[in-house]
């Protein structure tokens, strides 16, 4: 019998998953082929979770989420609320992610 891994409801988690597909796309992102922006927001839409199971476990995993009133969202329901803070941790990661590729791009 196979033992099966729990999953940590980590923000990093999800920042790191968005920044390795931002990754993937970076050469298509430099040669024009994709908007920075577009991609970037794209990348962090698909990285909230949908369903109330999983926004409860980072909820309970990041004390944060519920802490925070996301920018846009100060009236919407609290499970809107988390994925809006969620969604604005992946996209403050993904442009702190490209920053640093963007620093060693002009270092080589």
């Amino acid at each position: 019998m196979t033992e099966t891994k729990e999953k940590d409801y980590k923000i990093g988690d999800l920042i790191d998953d968005a920044c390795d597909t931002l990754d993937h796309d970076w050469k298509d992102i430099q040669k024009g082929d994709y908007d920075l922006d577009d991609s970037i927001h794209e990348i962090a839409d698909q990285a909230v979770p949908i369903y109330y199971w999983d926004i409860a476990q980072y909820a309970a995993w990041n004390p944060i989420l519920m802490q925070e009133i996301p920018d846009c969202g100060a009236e919407q329901e609290p499970y809107k609320q988390i994925q809006l803070n969620i969604y604005e941790a992946v996209c403050e990661g993904l442009y702190e992610h490209v920053a640093e590729k963007e620093n060693e791009d002009e270092t080589n």
